[in-house]
């Protein structure tokens, strides 16, 4: 009887609790992504046109160059470093010590240009 009742009623709120704490756990979870990936997309803006480091970079390190050579991969990595840390091409191009009109040549075989508004290789 009334024993039963107290511990169902015990229950429902043990049941309701941990809802809600999963509830808040996963909403604090949320937020920390958002805040995660709004500093992020800050330190992305912020670094447009900058050299992000002062070691060297990976495709500089002992002095053999680490540009992709098939063109698929090419057009991910330029586009990449394009939007993350050069304003344009030439200053990739000077900063990497890379031959410009082979990346476009390169690019174009594969059906891509660049586009300067966009500061990206694009399809044509």
């Amino acid at each position: 009887g009334k024993e039963t009742r107290e511990r169902d009623k015990r229950r429902k709120q043990g049941k309701e609790t941990r809802e809600r704490d999963k509830r808040r756990k996963q909403e604090k979870e949320i937020r920390e992504r958002n805040k995660r990936r709004k500093q992020e997309k800050e330190t992305r803006e912020g670094n447009k046109g900058k050299k992000q480091r002062e070691f060297p970079r990976k495709e500089e390190r002992n002095g053999i160059s680490m540009i992709p050579k098939d063109p698929a991969m090419l057009l991910s990595f330029i586009n990449l470093k394009l939007r993350d840390y050069y304003k344009d091409l030439d200053a990739l191009c000077e900063d990497l010590n890379a031959d410009r009109q082979e990346i476009l040549e390169k690019l174009a075989g594969i059906g891509c240009h660049y586009d300067g508004g966009k500061n990206q290789f694009v399809s044509q």
